[in-house]
């Protein structure tokens, strides 16, 4: 935020600002995958460090998420610094303020610190265990308390807005959801998209029992901060948004990489080469396995990178909400105030306030969605906006929203966005009286 705030003080425009924060989340990303690699070294793992490292720096499934525009890259930073304070036996207080780092990045990191405290509490060692807590509270209180202050919630209220304890249903989604994405950490989607469902179960239950496999290398600190992360997204995120949930799911598919990787490394002691080639001083299983991976996964990054530079560009998201942000003036009129679902985009750009309707950032939705039981949600909401005089409602047309308010087609239509990568549009609705 500090580079940010720096580069907006020395005259940087909007879009270079987000360039900026995409590179400050790609260099984020390479430290946590040195730091992974790291980890593998210092387990005298280094097939497992080379995998690692080839794995994070040439798979698109690492790739993609960390130039999104989340917080993907300095998430799995920041818990990486801790964790590896942590194998260093850095100062408890040290260890605990780095966690705290890693909490004021993503909230979830708070499965780090409890899983740091539960190992030292099992090994009895209460002070180091207050200390570190300590260290977590001085980090993290003033910004709570600010944030209290400031905006009348302590924590992020799009943490609190999408966590909520989940169905049956819902978990056993999730399940299946960790079951058939965890393949893509090894196995390119150029492939994965191509097999049967079937085989694809198959590269999932494999994949989970090799990093099964792996796990106990990667130490019970590490071990209990993955179980936690899959174990708690699954109880609270809604596992039927799919998208959402894999991409809070981003250091569970860090640290299985890591397993995975170590399981590989011990492949020497589980695959002997039978007596007739052993002649032919072929190299160690891990070797010939790490190499085969590495290959495929850079041949599908060249291929992917030969095919952008070639395709023709597609309207963004992102892209239509800058365009539209800076024109917003000449498609609205003077009095008009416009509310959107996905708002951060938008508000980012345009030179009018937008007010947020999904909750995420504006707390009067949560009290709705709590007090809205009587009646359809899209009618409360409507009420809500004539309430707050929301003349125009702006959203893309692939989102959820759609589903909220299912006569939107039939409202007035004051601009419509050239077709998105999706097919969907960008689209500024007249809000019906």
């Amino acid at each position: 935020m500090g580079l940010l705030a720096l580069a907006f003080w020395a005259g940087a425009t909007k879009a270079a600002a987000i360039r900026l924060g995409l590179a400050i989340e790609a260099v984020a990303f390479a430290l946590a995958t040195w730091l992974a690699s790291r980890c593998c070294v210092r387990r005298e793992a280094s097939i497992a460090a080379l995998l690692v490292a080839g794995l994070m720096s040439f798979n698109p499934f690492f790739i993609w998420p960390t130039v999104n525009g989340f917080e993907t890259g300095l998430a799995a930073a920041t818990a990486f610094v801790a964790l590896e304070l942590w194998d260093r036996s850095a100062p408890a207080i040290t260890i605990g303020a780095a966690c705290g780092v890693a909490f004021l990045a993503r909230t979830d990191a708070v499965a780090l610190v409890a899983s740091l405290l539960v190992v030292r509490s099992l090994e009895k060692r209460w002070r180091r265990a207050a200390i570190i807590a300590v260290g977590f509270a001085v980090t993290v209180v003033p910004f709570v308390l600010w944030s209290a202050y400031r905006f009348g919630v302590a924590l992020p209220e799009s943490a609190i807005q999408k966590s909520h304890f989940r169905s049956l249903s819902s978990i056993a989604q999730s399940a299946r959801t960790l079951i058939s994405t965890i393949p893509g950490i090894v196995v390119t989607h150029r492939i994965l998209d191509r097999v049967p469902t079937g085989v694809s179960w198959i590269l999932g239950i494999g994949t989970v029992l090799a990093c099964t496999l792996g796990a106990r290398r990667l130490g019970s600190a590490r071990i209990l901060f993955l179980v936690s992360l899959v174990v708690g997204y699954s109880a609270v995120a809604d596992g039927f948004e799919l998208g959402a949930l894999r991409r809070y799911w981003f250091l569970v598919w860090v640290l299985s990489t890591m397993s995975f990787a170590l399981a590989v490394d011990r492949a020497n002691e589980l695959i002997v080469w039978p007596v007739a080639l052993r002649d032919y001083r072929l190299p160690p299983p891990s070797v010939l396995v790490t190499a085969l991976i590495l290959f495929v996964q850079w041949v599908d990054c060249a291929r992917l990178v030969q095919w952008d530079r070639a395709a023709i560009p597609v309207a963004s998201y992102v892209g239509s909400c800058r365009r539209l942000g800076l024109a917003l003036d000449s498609v609205l009129s003077r009095d008009d105030r416009a509310g959107s679902f996905d708002s951060g985009s938008l508000g980012y750009f345009s030179s009018r306030p937008v007010v947020n309707l999904d909750g995420l950032v504006n707390d009067d939705i949560s009290k709705l969605q709590k007090r809205c039981i009587a009646e359809p949600y899209g009618a409360c909401l409507l009420r809500y906006m004539h309430e707050r005089r929301i003349t125009v409602l702006i959203g893309g047309t692939g989102y959820g929203w759609t589903g909220i308010f299912p006569n939107w087609a039939d409202w007035i239509r004051l601009y419509t966005s050239p077709p998105l990568a999706d097919g969907a549009h960008l689209v500024v609705l007249r809000v019906p009286d």
